[in-house]
């Protein structure tokens, strides 16, 4: 008699499913792998060059979906590769995922935070469902009768115009094809949450879900408002409560017991299969944790909160008043049936970026600086930006260039480019005056030439600069009347337009 062994998806109460007809566990039966099964498999690609150009990033496009699928059918693996420019993202890229035809998503996290990668900063991550070295991955089985539609948008208001180099820069998504899925199959669903929470007085809600379901997971990312060196205080409980019970039925006390770990978090990095946790830049910590034996059913409702109980709080409070205000986001991964409750409003760009977490302080390299952009290196751009300076760049893609020196050593040059109009747009102080420098580099010697424009101002044709050129251009009050310095740069031949560096000095 051969045993049966249901992983993952038989821990998240999904048996009776039907690949292509036969009965069996979402994810399959390991122990029957020689026996062939009638189903039929398919991918969905995306974003990358090779497909479609409603599937792409970029020409203005920064909402893309990337899968489109018919019913029934289970999706069983979605990918991600880094993008392109930098290799990072941060919570910049949103994924949403709806499931038969409906308007609301049952899905909506930033993409890194969906595989428990917050802001982006892991160099890795590895459990039971997801993992993270060069791309991201999550195995997640999400059933779906009438149809599956996953989206990314990107609303980074550096880059509006969207391109596949400073987003991930190629997606599949894996799924079988079924002839019908059991009556009581719960659908996959995943929502972010974050804010700025005063531990010392409010309790923050993970989530809080209507219908029939179970819990089968969360994270958390967690740093301290309070100054550079400080930790998170890790004892806070979490509660869930089940079908309007006035008393929880599981709670924790202590967040870094919810984990796994005691006394709170270790200093080292942990990655299990259900839980683990890592830092999170330099004063937080970032954990998941997976309740796929344990999962948490409910019939009508399913409240998760967390906050310290009025006595503890208290007494942490009078010891260490300045840790009590910390920066939270969570995700809560659970299984229920539609409709869900709508989760409402999703926070801005600006309101998702985590606080403080510039872990290099940026320095002005002369004494007159405002702004210093290394174009083209996506995240680390940012070389300097002086209160009240940012940039937008309305037009064109990050780029690389292969240049070759007297010894024949080839280094690549990094650059933001177009090949009809390379526009940025940097903001600054009203009546802001001094000396804009624009750093144009021809390294791989294709003889480009280009106009330059200053508020649509024609400023001047360049060209032989393989080696590199400084273009400097005299700004005065009337150019940054309005606090902006629109810059156009536009190829004079058949070569796109480059720029690699654009500096700011105030007189």
């Amino acid at each position: 008699m051969t045993k049966k062994i249901l992983i993952l998806a038989g821990c998240l109460g999904l048996n009776g499913l039907a690949f292509g007809g036969t009965s069996g566990s979402i994810a399959g039966n390991f122990g029957e792998l020689w026996q062939y099964q009638d189903a039929v498999v398919k991918m969905e690609n995306g974003l990358w060059s090779e497909n479609a150009p409603d599937r792409q990033f970029g020409n203005g496009r920064t909402n893309v979906v990337i899968a489109d699928i018919k019913g029934p059918g289970i999706i069983t693996m979605i990918h991600f590769a880094f993008p392109l420019a930098s290799g990072t993202l941060d919570r910049s890229a949103i994924l949403r995922m709806y499931w038969d035809g409906e308007t609301n998503p049952s899905v909506e996290v930033p993409l890194v935070e969906f595989f428990c990668d917050a802001n982006g900063s892991f160099p890795r991550v590895d459990n039971i469902v997801m993992n993270k070295k060069q791309a991201w991955n999550a195995y997640f089985p999400m059933p779906f009768r009438k149809s599956a539609r996953i989206e990314v948008a990107n609303d980074n208001p550096r880059y509006p115009n969207g391109s596949w180099a400073q987003n991930s820069c190629y997606s599949y998504v894996l799924y079988r094809k079924v002839k019908q899925l059991d009556k009581n199959t719960l659908y996959f669903h995943a929502q972010w949450r974050k804010r700025i929470w005063d531990q010392s007085s409010e309790w923050y809600d993970i989530l809080d879900a209507e219908g029939t379901g179970q819990l089968v997971g969360w994270n958390v990312a967690m740093r301290p408002v309070a100054p550079k060196g400080k930790e998170i205080l890790p004892d806070e409980n979490e509660q869930i409560y089940v079908d309007g019970e006035a008393k929880p039925s599981i709670e924790w006390q202590g967040l870094e017991d919810a984990f796994g770990f005691s006394w709170g978090f270790p200093r080292e990095d942990n990655s299990w299969l259900y839980m683990g946790c890592q830092s999170y830049y330099q004063t937080g910590k970032g954990a998941y944790r997976f309740f796929f034996e344990d999962r948490v059913p409910f019939k009508k409702s399913l409240h998760f909160t967390m906050g310290f109980s009025k006595e503890e709080g208290a007494r942490w409070m009078k010891r260490f008043p300045e840790k009590m205000r910390v920066d939270c986001s969570t995700t809560a991964y659970w299984y229920q049936t539609e409709p869900h409750r709508p989760f409402g409003p999703f926070p801005s760009n600006a309101e998702r970026r985590p606080v403080n977490v510039e872990t290099r302080p940026m320095k002005a390299s002369t004494e007159n600086e405002t702004l210093n952009i290394n174009c083209g290196r996506g995240a680390k751009d940012v070389v300097y930006l002086k209160k009240g300076w940012d940039f937008v760049f309305q037009n064109g893609i990050p780029g690389r260039m292969s240049q070759r020196d007297n010894d024949g050593k080839t280094t690549e040059v990094e650059c933001w480019c177009d090949t009809n109009d390379l526009k940025v747009k940097l903001t600054c102080p009203a009546e802001a005056s001094g000396k804009l420098l624009l750093h144009i580099v021809d390294a791989d010697k294709l003889g480009r030439a280009e106009k330059v424009f200053i508020n649509g101002r024609e400023m001047g044709t360049y060209s032989d600069f393989g080696e590199g050129k400084w273009i400097e251009l005299q700004i005065d009050k009337t150019v940054t009347k309005d606090g902006a310095i629109s810059v156009d740069i536009k190829p004079d031949n058949t070569h796109d337009a480059v720029v690699s560096n654009i500096r700011f000095e105030a007189e």
